[in-house]
């Protein structure tokens, strides 16, 4: 059985293309996802992934660097010589689903949250460090009981 299950972030936007084949033409869309290993101190693995058809259309329409997205499909493995006479080998996911799990109205929230923490941090920045002498309030000693909590 070839069988594989992953659920990672986008590395980069997916890459899309449409190949003449015959009268009709094919699609194809090609992206990475990095899948954190089990002890999240040991890093990720980045998985290739292609997508054909309407899958293929999906991820260039609906899928962004950063999202996470789950894929379900099968390995393939392929082999190659480049132009030293060097042989290569490489597998990828054939996708057969994928989900984008970010949301765009997460996406937009985030955004927001983004931009009104830049306006909080541009007006303390615009903040010149004095306060008015009485911004900070002085206490005597006997303001306060013994045991306030009685």
């Amino acid at each position: 059985m070839n069988s594989v299950e992953e659920i990672g972030n986008l590395v980069r936007e997916p890459y899309y293309k449409e190949y003449p084949s015959g009268e009709d033409v094919m699609k194809v869309a090609k992206y990475t996802i990095a899948v954190p290993r089990k002890n999240k101190n040991n890093g990720a693995d980045f998985v290739n992934c292609t997508a054909f058809g309407n899958n293929a259309v999906y991820a260039s329409k609906y899928m962004e660097k950063g999202d996470l997205i789950a894929v379900e499909g099968n390995l393939h493995s392929s082999a190659y010589t480049d132009k030293n006479g060097e042989k290569h080998f490489d597998m990828c996911v054939y996708v057969e689903r994928h989900q984008n799990y970010t949301s765009r109205k997460n996406k937009e929230l985030l955004e927001n949250a983004e931009k009104n923490e830049k306006k909080i941090n541009d007006a303390i920045d615009s903040l010149d460090g004095t306060f008015p002498g009485d911004f900070i309030p002085e206490y005597e000693e006997d303001d306060f009981e013994e045991n306030p909590f009685e």
